[in-house]
């Protein structure tokens, strides 16, 4: 299993350009809100999820979003999808939960952990996620993070299964 700075030294070996940010450890999306404006790329999350036959998903969507998991299980064409143990999370990724990213897929040689990333990520310049540890995030490209998950040998699904953050009450009305 890679560590974090082991992950930097492959993206910069593959030429995959990024910021590096460093911070206060965020455990989860609310502790997430208090670092966020630190990056100039979109701050996404990901979760760790499985459907009862053991298929295995890494989910990226933007921070403020919130996953809808009957849709996401519909687009991956599987039965409904729940949170995965933190010990599957630890012994396949190498990562706990709080770290949980994208790039995780790299310590998952054996392929038992699909990638899947909401469409809208798509849209950005730079996204912003987490290398392995939650001290720490780096912007890069999302192109970069779909050529990334390709060459450790995990094809990206691109699913639209985020639901966007109410519009404040005033917006709504225009």
């Amino acid at each position: 299993m890679l560590t974090s700075h082991e992950l930097l030294e492959q993206l910069a070996l593959r030429g995959i350009a990024y910021e590096r940010y460093e911070h206060e450890a965020v455990a989860n999306a609310r502790a997430a809100e208090r670092v966020k404006d630190l990056m100039r790329g979109l701050v996404c999350k990901t979760l760790f999820v499985g459907d009862k036959h053991g298929a295995l998903w890494l989910y990226t969507l933007p921070l403020d979003f919130r996953a809808d998991l009957g849709a996401l299980a519909r687009e991956l064409g599987t039965s409904r999808l729940s949170f995965a143990d933190e010990q599957r999370m630890i012994a396949l990724l190498g990562v706990r939960p709080g770290s949980v990213t994208p790039l995780a897929v790299i310590n998952d040689e054996a392929g038992r952990v699909r990638l899947a990333l909401d469409s809208s990520l798509l849209n950005e310049n730079l996204i912003n996620v987490h290398p392995l540890i939650n001290t720490m995030s780096i912007d890069l490209r999302p192109k970069d993070l779909i050529t990334f998950a390709r060459e450790s040998g995990h094809e990206p699904h691109f699913v639209r299964a985020a639901i966007p953050p109410a519009l404040p009450a005033s917006e709504e009305s225009s």
